[in-house]
């Protein structure tokens, strides 16, 4: 896209939704091409913890693959939050409270990128599972467009 002229380098950002914001939250650890993501209701940024979450101890990441005792370092390798020291890029991160082992991962998204002092803003959105409506919705859109507005509009330097 850069290459055709369709996308500018300077302005790229990144938006991803349930597995796509697992996407999101594990690419922001290998590149700092964006200038800003948002991670909404994202797959789990640590594979470790649905996995020992269920009694199943044979339960496995993929089907065939190892269990986490059998590779622990796959497990590790594919879970963003064991790479977050990597990112730079600012991250817009939003879950809802009702969302299971999404939102108990994006917590742990927050504090961890928190922890290690990078630009981090999280919305909670009480009563919401995975995925908004109503209010939340309305709000949440409102805050994702100035988000994106603040880094990515021509002539802004949120960054």
């Amino acid at each position: 896209m850069i290459r055709r002229g369709v996308a500018d380098p300077e302005r790229m950002g990144l938006h991803g939704f349930s597995n796509g914001g697992g996407v999101v939250g594990y690419l922001v650890t290998q590149t700092n091409r964006f200038r800003c993501a948002v991670w909404v209701s994202g797959v789990y940024p640590d594979w470790i913890l649905p996995t020992l979450m269920k009694t199943d101890a044979t339960t496995y990441l993929f089907e065939g693959g190892a269990n986490v005792w059998e590779d622990p370092e796959t497990y590790v390798k594919l879970s963003a939050v064991y790479h977050l020291k990597n990112v730079t890029t600012p991250m817009l991160l939003a879950v809802g409270d009702d969302d299971g082992y999404f939102f108990l991962g994006g917590i742990e998204l927050y504090n961890s990128l928190r922890s290690l002092k990078k630009d981090v803003t999280l919305l909670r959105y009480a009563g919401q599972g995975h995925g908004f409506s109503g209010a939340a919705l309305k709000d949440f859109t409102a805050r994702e467009l100035a988000y994106f507005d603040a880094y990515l509009k021509a002539g802004t330097s949120a960054r």
